[in-house]
């Protein structure tokens, strides 16, 4: 994986998705049966501001509440792109075997990209499924992360998850979408 430039194409397809997002669709349901479309873009969001911080070195105890509250703003679109062009700035200057201090410990900044990575891109397919846009995963990327994951399989075996991890008959897409935990045929009601 080349973390950089991955992060980077994510929020791109992440872009590409939220510039269709309109006021109506922020209370419709999504693939996170916990999250509408406004509880999952407040989430993206906030992983979002994080990452400048995360590469650059600080602690989540020097970052504190600094991102608590409202980070969508009367212009959800809007406060995305500040804080895609403040995360992608960072990561074009940042050194990706610098450590990133995590809450679970130190790793260094490019896993730390490969996870932000993957959970922004899951995130653009949840938001795409829930406001009717489609989103394609680049191939090779998708391979990437679904090897990666599949690797800490241990970690994250339980049968209901890997229950959903469809032969490899299935699109690759398909197949990283069900090791995330997702259906690929999920559609709102």
């Amino acid at each position: 994986m080349k973390p950089k430039k991955d992060f980077l194409y994510v929020l791109d397809q992440v872009r590409e998705v939220i510039v269709q997002l309109r006021p109506e669709h922020m209370e419709l349901p999504t693939p996170d049966t916990e999250w509408t479309v406004r509880t999952l873009l407040k989430h993206m969001l906030y992983e979002l501001a994080w990452v400048p911080d995360i590469i650059m070195g600080e602690t989540i105890e020097s970052v504190g509440k600094r991102h608590d509250g409202d980070l969508l703003g009367p212009n959800p679109i809007a406060s995305w792109r500040t804080r895609a062009v403040a995360a992608s700035e960072a990561v074009r200057r940042c050194d990706p075997r610098a450590m990133a201090h995590l809450s679970y410990g130190d790793v260094p900044v490019a896993q730390y990209l490969q996870e932000a990575a993957t959970d922004q891109l899951a995130h653009a397919w949840d938001l795409g499924q829930a406001i009717g846009v489609p989103v394609e995963f680049d191939e090779g990327l998708a391979a990437e992360i679904f090897e990666r994951i599949a690797q800490r399989s241990d970690e994250l075996r339980n049968d209901e998850l890997m229950s959903l991890v469809p032969d490899g008959r299935r699109s690759i897409q398909a197949r990283l979408l069900a090791i995330l935990g997702r259906n690929e045929n999920w559609r709102t009601a």
